[in-house]
């Protein structure tokens, strides 16, 4: 990726990225993913633009190489941290990164991240209609992902995580 010089929140919030959830299948431990799941269709897919991912929408975690797949469908869930909310499973992207660990749901997650660090300026703007808040993901993130002397160090495991990306060629 070409390096941004600026970084812009636009009041992105974890929800914009909880999606879809590139996880370890717990079959095979090959990469699987969690998405909504649309009674019409015969697989997982995300949902058409048009539709808003709801929260509690039955999800399904599915993996392409062994054909493992179960359903979630339920009223509690578990948001944030290095898990899938549906099935708490292990992410397919994460790694540990300057004493912690670095992780993201999926690649849109990993390319938001990447821009993040990546930028020497980072700003916000308020609201136009309720001001400042404290909501978006930008201005959520931990101390050590935001900090300048640890720029390098979180970039480097980002190409990592990159070189776990699936093959999109196919």
């Amino acid at each position: 990726m070409t390096e941004p010089l600026r970084f812009r929140d636009i009041g992105q919030t974890i929800y914009d990225f909880g999606h879809s959830f590139w996880v370890h299948c717990p079959q095979c431990d090959r990469l699987s993913t969690v998405m909504p799941f649309s009674e019409s269709a015969s697989e997982a897919a995300p949902l058409p633009q048009t539709q808003t991912h709801k929260i509690f929408d039955r999800h399904r975690l599915s993996c392409k190489y062994c054909g493992y797949s179960k359903d979630w469908q339920g009223n509690s869930v578990t948001i944030g941290g290095d898990r899938d909310w549906y099935f708490n499973l292990t992410l397919w992207l994460q790694i540990p990164c300057c004493g912690e660990i670095l992780w993201a749901y999926n690649a849109e997650h990993l390319d938001f991240l990447e821009n993040f660090v990546r930028a020497k300026l980072r700003e916000r703007s308020p609201d136009p209609k309720l001001g400042w808040q404290n909501q978006s993901l930008a201005s959520r993130l931990p101390n050590w992902l935001q900090s300048a002397k640890n720029r390098q160090q979180i970039l480097h495991g980002i190409a990592k995580l990159r070189e776990k990306l699936p093959d999109t060629s196919n």
